[in-house]
């Protein structure tokens, strides 16, 4: 693949590869991108296809700062067939996950300007109606010069399109970071979803455990939908109470009982122990 033109971009590196296809570093007009390809012999079905083109008309809507941008859109012959591509903003960094694996667990105050930021690029897309539905470390990228940005928007729908979806019982993204409505439990899906996920991930990224870590699938259901949930200072014990709390917050059960929008948790997350949200909750910890 290695120099082949693909539209007006030049292909170089491979910088990684996963179900639906590679990324490569590529040269185009205005300098280096990150190339999504997708050739249509490797894509089963119409679904994927569409979960592509869904991936792309999404990132050309969203222009956050904490959202990878999407800078264009294709479809090339090539020798070998039809090739579907998506030429992103090419960042030097490396993922949540990767960070974890190599740490386990990151201090608490990467842990809060993280999720600070994952938040704010959440609210850009929910601000378009959209939820992304699968946040977690793989789908977190943190730049060498310290930024954060969400990435892989490809099983991200409208709400209405979810709703849609629900009814039919379809079910996309990470079962480990899915909410109890992405499971069939507690009514229809919003961008409230997400922060679960998100609550998933800064749990994970504080203690180095999952929060509902299980042997198989069936404990692992009871456990999200029924266990009580160990909280966060027994498996962080130099975890602040304001952190415990934020964090729990998201793992309500119950969407009601979660942060109403991710720019409202992005708030707290900056404004920390001196947030008006804290001073009311404080108290009674």
């Amino acid at each position: 693949m290695r120099g082949t033109r693909v539209g007006p971009y030049l292909v170089e590196d491979e910088l990684g590869a996963g179900g639906m296809g590679a990324v490569w570093r590529a040269s185009g007009p205005a300098g280096a991108v990150a190339l999504k390809l997708v050739h249509e012999s490797s894509i089963e079905g119409r679904d994927a296809v569409d979960r592509f083109r869904r991936e792309a008309a999404i990132g050309l809507r969203v222009r956050h700062d904490n959202v990878v941008r999407t800078l264009d859109v294709g479809e090339s012959m090539l020798p070998n067939g039809r090739v579907h591509w998506i030429a992103l903003e090419l960042i030097a960094g490396r993922t949540l996950q990767s960070l974890l694996f190599q740490h386990r667990s990151l201090p608490e105050s990467l842990c809060r300007t993280t999720g600070a930021a994952v938040a704010r690029g959440l609210a850009a897309i929910h601000e378009i109606g959209v939820i992304h539905r699968d946040v977690k470390p793989e789908n977190v990228l943190v730049a060498d010069d310290g930024r954060v940005k969400l990435i892989d928007l490809g099983v991200a729908r409208s709400i209405r399109e979810d709703m849609r979806m629900t009814r039919t019982g379809a079910m996309v993204g990470s079962v480990l970071y899915a909410s109890p409505e992405q499971l069939g439990v507690g009514g229809r899906l919003d961008g409230r979803a997400d922060l679960w996920s998100l609550g998933v991930l800064l749990y994970e990224c504080a203690t180095g455990v999952h929060p509902f870590r299980c042997g198989d699938m069936h404990s692992f259901l009871r456990a999200v939908l029924d266990d009580p949930i160990p909280t966060l200072r027994s498996r962080c014990p130099s975890a602040t109470p304001f952190f415990e709390e934020i964090v729990h917050v998201l793992l309500a059960r119950e969407r009601t009982r979660r942060f109403e929008t991710a720019g409202e948790l992005a708030r707290v997350l900056d404004e920390g122990e001196s947030s008006p949200w804290w001073s009311a909750r404080a108290p009674r910890r």
